[in-house]
């Protein structure tokens, strides 16, 4: 065989690899923006019309728990945990759900939420409670059913819980588990951002995130 002929055919064989490699990239990045939109929501950084902020999160491998394991309540605010029967809100604190991202309602905001004293995280919960769902502060072990752990900044399945803007370097989440040190008395904080939880005194000077969550009747499945 000629020489050109050979490395013409060698090149036909290089460039045909490189496609399958690339389908199976584009495959498997579908697989992704499928889950996520099967749940209203748009990846950060997909370049959606929705504007969503691209986070500066850095995962070492897929984000935990998946967004397979969520769906959707209503037209979306909420979320269930299909694993643990939880019911989330999609929002934190002064954020409103736009059909695709949670976004600050402070058009000036360069955090997910303001955070709010403790004793103003329970007011909101009974300000959004009705007879027929009971929102309160969760426990440690329920945010932490949450948490992606190979991910940081923030430590979540952005899928499933998109912010904008982006999440800083820092913030936790209020808890209803109390921790006491001596005389001090104060509640669990769950970390927004990786994996290393803290707690707090209670008091109107210290401010955090708030998630709330309910239960619907009849299900014993939450995490204490």
């Amino acid at each position: 065989m000629r020489p050109h002929l050979l490395a013409l055919l060698l090149g036909t064989v290089t460039l045909s690899a490189a496609a399958f490699d690339l389908n199976g990239a584009l495959n498997s990045l579908n697989q992704t923006l499928d889950a996520a939109k099967g749940l209203g929501v748009s990846l950060p950084g997909s370049g959606s019309a929705t504007g969503v902020v691209k986070a500066n999160q850095t995962c070492n491998g897929p984000a935990t728990p998946p967004a397979a394991q969520f769906e959707p309540v209503g037209d979306g605010v909420q979320v269930r945990d299909l694993k643990t029967g939880l019911i989330w809100q999609r929002c934190i604190e002064d954020q409103e759900w736009t059909g695709s991202v949670c976004r600050a309602r402070n058009s000036q905001a360069v955090n997910p939420g303001p955070r709010l004293s403790y004793a103003d995280a329970q007011q909101l919960a009974q300000q959004l409670s009705t007879p027929t769902e009971q929102w309160r502060l969760p426990t440690r072990r329920e945010l932490q059913t949450l948490r992606a752990a190979s991910c940081y900044n923030p430590s979540l399945n952005l899928a499933v819980f998109p912010t904008a803007p982006a999440w800083s370097s820092d913030g936790a989440f209020w808890s209803a588990t109390p921790q006491s040190e001596g005389k001090r008395r104060g509640v669990w904080l769950v970390s927004a951002i990786g994996t290393s939880d803290s707690w707090e005194e209670t008091g109107p000077e210290h401010l955090n995130h708030v998630r709330l969550v309910r239960t619907e009747p009849g299900n014993r499945a939450s995490a204490q």
